[in-house]
């Protein structure tokens, strides 16, 4: 079986409890369509399980493109005046991350061990920007968001990131008839 869940955000528990209603197997699949990071408790525990189950393909999600970046940043041990050696640019990023729900994020990350931190943090990386699945002849185009820039001719592997992540699915738009975007 394949299955598809998104915007878990840090719920860990919830997360399991998903799994289990599913009673997903090792030869099942299960995309993750972005998301992970981010405004629940327990974002650390959610990716190191998906790390640990090669079962599941991570798509990235507008909260992962936000984080990614920041938490390279937070992988040594931040000092009291790291925030004041930031480049403008990098500390404005900083900062929309941090209005965007990372205080969750950053704390369980510092309780990581050095090492660990620059796991998750290659994890991250290796997020995918789409998936692909055809189930009983249906083709399934799974991604976090939308298809910015949409075009019936255009293949799936030419959007961007960008296309993929922050512009919603306008469902009074039939994107295809012979392709589900999920």
């Amino acid at each position: 079986m394949i299955y598809a869940m998104s915007d878990i955000h840090g719920q860990y528990e919830q997360f399991l409890t998903l799994l289990e209603q599913i009673g997903i197997r090792k030869e099942d699949t299960l995309y993750i369509l972005g998301d992970v990071v981010d405004r629940g408790p327990e974002p650390m525990k959610i990716l190191k399980y998906m790390m640990a189950h090669s079962n599941i393909i991570p798509i990235i999600g507008n909260h992962e493109v936000m984080a990614l970046p920041n938490l390279k940043l937070l992988v040594p041990e931040v000092s009291r005046n790291f925030l004041d050696k930031l480049p403008p640019k990098v500390y404005r990023d900083f900062a929309n991350w941090t209005q965007n729900g990372s205080t969750s994020t950053i704390q369980d990350f510092r309780k990581l061990p050095q090492e660990e931190r620059h796991q998750v943090v290659e994890y991250m990386k290796s997020f995918h920007p789409y998936g692909k699945e055809i189930v009983n002849g249906q083709e399934y185009w799974l991604v976090h968001a939308g298809l910015d820039h949409f075009s019936e001719t255009k293949h799936l592997e030419e959007y961007s990131v960008e296309d993929l992540v922050w512009t919603r699915i306008d469902y009074e738009i039939p994107y295809f008839d012979d392709i589900i975007v999920v």
